[in-house]
């Protein structure tokens, strides 16, 4: 059942990690670099093995975040906590933007961004900044009915489609005439070719694993969770692959490389064209579009609930509504003619993912120093 004294379980944690990525994956990374297609399924397989490998670093790295400022110095876990602060801070702020596309599209059409974010942020900080346990209660009980449905979305869309694409992309062989006019280009070419396909796929696995970058913020959290951590870790990252690999193969079945690459949220509109025969559920769109919404609007509790419990971790004097206002603030941020969901894919990439990975590393090395 549920857990005591401010600690959740093992499938709690999993429930949490699930259900605050499993939305965002399935709207922004199909298409999402070198993710498409059956190289995207690739590259997933190959970014959810460095994952797996780095929530096992992870979990021996929570001792050292029980107490930070006792391996880094109070300043040194401060400037820590600020930096995770700032990802969260800026994640927030791309989710509130997302989540006010959504709601612009298929629900209240021409609203005003100033109040659409402002109510996002206030629903949101209400159910996802409250306590440890609470956040983890919440996550289970919602987990089956929100799983289960995105899993029954994406059968009845394996049913619906015609596979074009995929079966061309599987079964394109050149007739023996092509084959011999082919054979000095491609015998000219190809160490290049080969280069440039082991290359995207060594970009599309740091893509994908790059969008784990806030796992890196767990060893935080893991001393309030039970046995079997690193198990709940994984198996979260496993279900995000197995859903995300699902819709990248609808999807490359249904609309190619070409139209998944050029169409915004490719999933959603696959999803819209979902046709239930009779008279049940004709009208089926408000349940798949609450589902996104629901699982959008965890995501923003995550990283309101985080930056919350982070800077109290790091003695950082941050409350949660100066962090609601500053997250609002970037989120309607327009620098150039470009907002945060414009340059979230550079600050991902070059500079966060990178960067929490390497203080995790440093933290682990200063640790097992302070503790020899």
């Amino acid at each position: 059942m549920f857990a005591d004294n401010d600690v959740i379980s093992a499938r709690q944690l999993l429930c949490q990690l699930t259900l605050g990525m499993l939305g965002v994956f399935l709207l922004v990374l199909p298409g999402f670099g070198e993710i498409q297609g059956i190289r995207g399924v690739l590259c997933c397989v190959g970014g959810f093995l460095l994952v797996a490998a780095y929530c096992f670093f992870l979990v021996r790295l929570a001792p050292a975040y029980r107490h930070p400022e006792k391996v880094l110095g109070i300043w040194g876990a401060r400037v820590m906590g600020i930096w995770f602060l700032s990802y969260f801070i800026v994640t927030g702020a791309f989710l509130v933007g997302l989540v006010s596309d959504v709601t612009d599209r298929y629900f209240v059409t021409g609203s005003s961004p100033y109040v659409i974010h402002g109510v996002i942020l206030l629903a949101c900080a209400m159910a996802g900044i409250p306590q440890v346990q609470r956040r983890g209660r919440m996550a289970e009980a919602s987990f089956g009915v929100l799983v289960g449905i995105l899993l029954l979305l994406l059968v009845l869309c394996a049913f619906q489609q015609d596979w074009t694409y995929l079966g061309q992309e599987l079964a394109q062989q050149p007739t023996p005439e092509a084959k011999q006019e082919m054979i000095p280009q491609v015998t000219q070419n190809r160490n290049l070719a080969a280069d440039g396909n082991f290359t995207g796929i060594l970009m599309g696995i740091y893509e994908y694993f790059a969008a784990f970058a806030g796992i890196g913020a767990l060893p935080f959290l893991l001393n309030k969770v039970k046995n079997h951590r690193c198990k709940s870790m994984i198996g979260a990252a496993g279900i995000l692959t197995a859903f995300l690999g699902m819709a990248l193969l609808l999807l490359q079945g249904s609309y190619g490389a070409a139209q998944v690459k050029d169409r915004s949220w490719p999933l959603i509109t696959l999803i819209a064209g979902i046709r239930i025969p009779g008279t049940f559920l004709a009208r089926f769109d408000p349940l798949w579009i609450a589902v996104f919404l629901l699982l959008l609007l965890f995501a923003v509790g995550s990283t309101l609930f985080y930056c919350n419990y982070i800077a109290k971790k790091t003695n950082i004097p941050a409350k949660w509504y100066w962090i609601l206002f500053i997250v609002y603030v970037i989120s309607l941020m327009d620098l150039g003619g470009y907002t945060v969901k414009e340059y979230y894919e550079i600050l991902l990439l070059y500079i966060y993912a990178p960067s929490i990975l390497i203080l995790n590393l440093a933290v682990g090395w200063r640790h097992r120093r302070s503790t020899t």
